[in-house]
């Protein structure tokens, strides 16, 4: 699957990938939506997953563009400009965790520290809507990404 996510990536944006971060589904052997109610949870991981491949982009005005194979269509927002779309609602898992990056930035107030424009390509054999946290995998796959990125752990 990493082969077909190079392939795509480079198809989608003409370059070759910086990174290229995983992130598998998962299913939940007891307790399905009790865990935000501080319920007890048994959650495993998966042989499926989500690969996200990235480039730094070379725009001036930090933008993140995103290419997802399972859409066939790419989105695009400006770093500091993270409203949800309607129109494309899948990329708001993305959008939410570029802002908690920047709202971690900035309260840890690190000087000269941003989430740069990316290109971003997106393959996954996890069937969306099928209980197997194909959303959960691109949020955490998108935190991966950045903390490769901006080594912030």
């Amino acid at each position: 699957m990493i082969e077909r996510a190079r392939k795509y990536f480079v198809n989608a944006f003409g370059g070759k990938p910086e990174w290229i971060v995983r992130a598998p589904g998962r299913v939940n052997l007891i307790g399905e939506h009790v865990d935000y109610n501080e319920g007890l949870v048994l959650p495993i991981g998966i042989n499926r997953s989500t690969i996200l491949l990235a480039k730094v982009n070379s725009r001036r005005t930090p933008r993140i563009r995103v290419r997802s194979e399972a859409f066939d269509e790419e989105a695009s927002f400006p770093v500091y400009d993270l409203r949800p779309s309607p129109e494309k609602p899948w990329w708001s898992y993305l959008a939410g965790v570029v802002g908690q990056f920047q709202l971690r930035i900035a309260d840890r107030d690190v000087q000269g520290l941003t989430v740069p424009g990316l290109d971003i390509g997106i393959v996954s054999d996890l069937p969306m809507g099928s209980g197997l946290s194909s959303s959960a995998a691109i949020a955490m796959a998108i935190a991966e990404l950045l903390d490769a990125i901006l080594d912030t752990r």
